[in-house]
């Protein structure tokens, strides 16, 4: 067997399932299914949803042989050393700028990323906790959601303690230096198809995986999907790679029709409710009077005329009635 032929043997990749349309719910399984893709390294992907068998005690779990990789930038690392992937072909001046890109979008736009999911109160109770949670499956979700909202707090806020400033004033900066960010991606971006030219790197797998799940999934719109939303040339990016590299399958369709009509159905049931409420209302209302009414002709109730029944009357002893 040739150095070639093994190189492309198949790989194995631990991930969290997709949703929304997208091949995995988490941003860093989404930017190595996508290298992979675009360099057609082949790799069998299966979607464990179970951090705690990770040796990192995260997803996504890359295996080659022997080899194991946890980290994405190490999982890209690997790829380069073993001669394959979208990234060898490049000059060294556009592999420099490459990595050094990969490195600002992590030093910049991934703490703004994980407080949009994982720090904000609203959006970690009502969408990613119950997300993962289903994900993971019960009694595992209990532990796994607090001990990722714990390492993304420290990812977070850990780096910038020495800036001696509140959670808050903390939270202002990471969100500014991520759309600085982006706004640096999108003038690199321009009018290309991809970040150098016509083919796919690295860099658009990690753009892709960040920018995906946010303007693509359930999230409620924050300052950070708003101004992601007004780089439409990154929007853009997301799309085209959607379209070319993970097109919906007869399942995926199925799923979103699903879905959409259960959205339906949930809408229907909202604009209903204040009907059915007056409904049940009345069916009580009436339910009650028809019973009474019959307890009253059938002789169960009886109302007796008290109007000529003095105060006297009603003070007098019954036993000193029959004295």
């Amino acid at each position: 067997m040739s150095s070639t032929e093994m190189a492309y043997e198949i790989k194995r990749l631990d991930v969290w399932s997709g949703d929304w349309g997208l091949p995995s719910i988490d941003h860093s399984c989404l930017a190595i299914q996508a290298y992979c893709k675009f360099s057609g390294i082949p790799i069998k992907v299966t979607e464990g949803n179970n951090p705690l068998k990770s040796p990192s005690g995260s997803l996504p779990v890359f295996r080659d042989g022997n080899t194991v990789k946890c980290h994405l930038i190490n999982i890209f690392e690997y790829f380069k050393e073993q001669n394959i992937g979208n990234d060898v072909s490049m000059s060294r001046k556009m592999q420099a700028d490459n990595k050094a890109f990969i490195y600002f979008i992590e030093e910049k736009l991934r703490p703004a990323y994980l407080h949009s999911w994982w720090i904000d109160a609203n959006a970690y109770t009502e969408t990613t906790r119950p997300l993962y949670a289903k994900a993971t499956g019960f009694p595992l979700s209990l532990y796994v959601t607090k001990k990722m909202q714990t390492s993304a707090w420290n990812a977070v806020y850990q780096p910038l303690q020495r800036l001696d400033a509140t959670e808050q004033e903390i939270d202002k900066l990471i969100y500014k230096e991520a759309k600085e960010c982006l706004n640096h991606l999108s003038y690199k971006l321009g009018d290309q198809d991809f970040f150098f030219g016509d083919c796919p790197t690295s860099l658009d797998a990690m753009v892709f995986g960040y920018i995906a799940p946010l303007i693509k999934g359930p999230l409620v719109s924050n300052q950070l999907i708003k101004h992601i939303n007004g780089c439409q040339n990154l929007c853009n990016h997301t799309n085209r790679i959607l379209s070319r590299f993970f097109p919906p399958t007869e399942e995926d369709l199925e799923k979103m029709k699903q879905k959409e009509k259960e959205k339906k159905e949930a809408l229907k049931n909202d604009v209903d409710f204040p009907n059915k409420t007056r409904n049940m209302i009345l069916a009580g209302v009436f339910a009650v009077s028809a019973m009474m009414a019959f307890a009253y002709s059938s002789g169960a109730i009886r109302i007796q005329d008290t109007s000529e029944m003095s105060i006297y009357d009603m003070d007098e002893d019954p036993e000193e009635n029959e004295s």
